[in-house]
């Protein structure tokens, strides 16, 4: 049942907080005066900061891998295929066949990000992550900008 222990972390880390080497920056006691909220994604703030790759591998070793049991692993892929936040972003660059569970992410700076596995009829899963921000503090997400970018990682994986 790890992974019922992780989702009382936060649904938004729940891949990050189970891993045994995390992928977000350590927090901040709560006593500590924070300068701007943690979803804020202020350009050089290093809270909750992450990486594709590390958001890929721990979403490949408890979705794909062996990292959960199989029971739990199951919940979890129900929950990302379930997911419908993901309609425009990676979701709307697959190809008709494929399968996507998806788990979708905002912040400040018109920061949008997807993080998927998509299964591809008669292929292996594939891990997919897309992560986008903009220059300035008031920018809006670019949706299209995600899906676009997926449509692309796809064209080169068919390759």
């Amino acid at each position: 049942m790890r992974l019922r222990a992780c989702l009382a972390a936060a649904a938004a880390l729940v891949l990050a907080a189970c891993s045994a080497e995390p992928a977000t920056a350590p927090r901040p006691s709560p006593s500590v005066s924070l300068p701007s909220p943690p979803s804020a994604a202020a350009p050089g703030d290093v809270r909750d900061m992450s990486t594709p790759r590390a958001f890929a591998t721990n979403l490949r070793a408890y979705a794909v891998g062996d990292a959960l049991g199989a029971d739990d692993r199951a919940v979890l892929v129900g929950w990302l295929r379930g997911n419908t936040t993901g309609d425009t972003l990676i979701r709307a660059a697959v190809p008709a066949g494929w399968q996507v569970g998806d788990k979708t992410g905002a912040g400040g700076y018109g920061t949008r990000n997807d993080i998927a596995v998509l299964w591809p009829p008669g292929g292996p899963p594939i891990v997919l992550t897309i992560m986008s921000t903009r220059g300035e503090r008031d920018a809006r997400a670019d949706d299209a900008l995600v899906a676009q970018a997926a449509v692309l990682a796809i064209e080169a994986l068919e390759r």
